[in-house]
């Protein structure tokens, strides 16, 4: 079935239904004269596809006559057009995609800035960490190694019969250096850790200076399991060189051969 609709064709006229004007039909819209000069017609369609960048283009058709009379598109033809015309725009443009801004460096002064972590110096009986050279170096102390093994010789100063060469070894569950790794490494390390050391070196360094020189009052000795103790303070310093802990550790020696029974760090 033929649809009765009429068609706008070159040569039909329709009535305008305002002042009697004669002038070419479109689906039912009459043109007059004033309208054949030129038309323009504005795209609302580009504004939906090119999202955000529609503030960037603004896209007009201009319908430019041909013969006097004035060429006029259906509207699906102008929507279509429009989108063509979009996208041809924003690749020439370079703005196909969304706008990145980029982020601006943080200045010196801002308070976006990321805070330096702290650091720390430690100090065992006056004297620094990591100011006294190389330290020594302990023998390894294997699984058939025996409880004897020499691991480390240190210089004890203190009241007569403490005094001497206190002697670091291997030994067993119960003392020397396999008794302060099972029991005590984790709490050498803590210290450590403050001034990036590792456990044995950090240590070694502790037992050392503490030996050497024990604070007023020590060595002391004890009657009940005949061993003397050392002690010396142990001060952590911030960068600003404010004393913001303290230790005293401990390292208990053997009254007869001068063993090493035990090292750790204690309040």
């Amino acid at each position: 079935m033929s649809s009765s609709r009429p068609r706008a064709t070159g040569s039909k006229r329709c009535e305008s239904a305002v002042g009697g004007k004669r002038g070419r039909c479109c689906r039912g819209r009459v043109l007059g004269r004033s309208d054949r000069a030129r038309t323009v017609f504005t795209i609302s369609d580009v504004r939906s596809t090119a999202g955000s960048q529609s503030s960037l283009i603004s896209l007009r058709g201009v319908i430019d006559q041909m013969g006097g009379e004035t060429i006029v598109l259906k509207s699906f033809r102008i929507r279509a057009l429009a989108m063509v015309l979009a996208f041809s725009a924003l690749s020439m443009l370079g703005a196909a995609g969304p706008a990145i801004a980029s982020t601006p460096p943080l200045s010196a002064n801002s308070s976006m800035q990321r805070t330096q972590p702290e650091t720390y110096t430690i100090e065992v009986a006056g004297v620094r960490y990591g100011t006294v050279g190389t330290r020594a170096i302990w023998a390894a102390c294997g699984m058939n190694d025996p409880a004897g093994k020499l691991v480390r010789a240190f210089r004890s100063n203190g009241a007569p019969g403490a005094g001497g060469t206190s002697k670091l070894l291997c030994g067993t569950a119960g003392f020397g250096y396999r008794h302060i790794k099972a029991r005590h490494m984790r709490d050498w390390q803590n210290l450590a850790g403050l001034v990036g050391s590792d456990w044995r070196s950090f240590t070694d360094f502790a037992i050392e200076q503490i030996l050497k020189a024990p604070e007023p009052g020590f060595p002391s000795y004890n009657k009940k399991n005949d061993t003397w103790t050392y002690r010396a303070p142990v001060q952590i310093r911030d960068s600003n060189g404010n004393v913001v802990d303290t230790y005293r550790p401990v390292v208990s020696i053997a009254n007869g051969d001068q063993k090493i029974i035990t090292a750790f760090p204690a309040r």
